[in-house]
């Protein structure tokens, strides 16, 4: 994913302790298309969990080292926005999750995983990697495992003591495009509406709306990169969440009754498709003969915006003054202004057009 990680992930590669920002393709065979995936957000700048995957090959006690050195290095806490004080953040605390190569094994033996409390220390942290090989070798696991011999790792992730939960990109129960899920572990989903970003259905939970419109940015941004509708795990690193796990979503579209296709109008879904046309593709798939034609184009419409972190804007941070800003606003008004006139023009004479057809 980064070229530093490249370079650890060959220092760390016989230990068999991985970070998760050093996979590289060269590890599909070996842990599956989940690393694909992690690869393609990181470098459409999604932000993955800080963490490791771990192999059961690995000496326990190596495993445990290597991982209590993270937990005591968490990464940096967020600048400053000014004079603003940066939210309360919880105390780092070390999760140790399954890591299966393929959603099958996945379907057939996550719920063997052992329950493994949060590590806050280093001794806490022996405890639960001895507990995780223990739960590995137990004979359910083992039994589950027997036709696929190193297809389980361990997922290691240092992040922040609290919140974590779930995010699809489409609503996981009706498949609705329009809507983004988040919800935490055991309770119900929180509905986001994607153009908006305003939440239309609370679900159950204690769940702060900075992380909640954090999360929802995150899997319409994993969306976008992996062309696909995606369920993710999410954990807060530092007050944020970050992805820590993603996987294919298969949504029964249950969302209309109506016959619908897909239309493609813009590059990833990025930016709003404008109105006018939306109606004029749909004058032109309409039948006016028939009584019981029905509406042919759902208006979707995306977010033209996504979230810039302190100092790091779209321009690398150029400040403008406020002048230069309302006149460079200005000459894009002009710039539009013919072209939505002409939209319009054609949108009152499509009739005619095709009629003459």
């Amino acid at each position: 994913m980064k070229t530093e990680g490249a370079t650890r992930a060959s220092t760390t590669a016989q230990s068999g302790v991985r970070p998760l920002d050093a996979l590289t393709e060269a590890d599909l065979d070996m842990l599956g298309d989940e690393v694909a995936d992690l690869a393609t957000l990181a470098a459409a700048g999604v932000p993955i969990a800080p963490g490791f995957v771990v192999s059961f090959d690995e000496s326990p006690a190596l495993v445990a080292r290597r991982l209590s050195d993270a937990l005591a290095s968490p990464p940096p806490d967020p600048p400053l926005l000014g004079s603003v004080p940066p939210p309360p953040l919880g105390r780092p605390v070390l999760k140790l999750r399954p890591w299966f190569r393929t959603m099958s094994l996945a379907q057939r033996a996550e719920g063997l995983w052992p329950a493994l409390a949060d590590a806050t220390t280093a001794e806490d942290v022996g405890e639960r990697v001895a507990a995780a090989f223990d739960g590995v070798r137990a004979p359910a696991m083992a039994a589950a495992l027997a036709r696929s011999p190193g297809a389980l790792w361990m997922r290691a992730l240092v992040c922040d003591e609290g919140s974590f939960g779930r995010a699809s990109s489409v609503d996981p129960d009706d498949g609705d495009p329009d809507s983004v899920a988040v919800w935490l572990p055991e309770r119900s989903a929180w509905r986001i509406d994607r153009k908006t970003m305003r939440t239309v259905e609370e679900g159950g939970g204690p769940l702060a709306r900075s992380v909640l419109e954090r999360a929802a940015d995150l899997a319409d941004r994993a969306q976008l990169a992996l062309g696909r509708p995606v369920e993710l795990d999410w954990v807060l690193s530092r007050g944020k969440p970050v992805v820590a796990r993603v996987r294919p979503m298969a949504p029964v579209w249950r969302f209309t009754d109506e016959s619908w296709r897909v239309v493609e109008l813009l590059w990833h879904d990025e930016g709003p498709i404008a109105p006018l046309a939306v109606d004029a593709l749909d004058k032109a798939l309409r039948e006016d003969d028939d009584p019981l034609d029905v509406l042919r184009v759902r208006r979707v419409f995306a977010r033209a915006y996504r979230w810039v972190e302190a100092g790091r804007g779209r321009q690398g941070g150029r400040r403008e003054s406020f002048t230069t800003a309302a006149a460079r606003a200005g000459q894009v008004a002009l710039d539009v202004a013919r072209p939505i006139t002409q939209a319009r023009d054609f949108g009152k004479t499509l009739h005619e057009r095709l009629a003459s057809f």
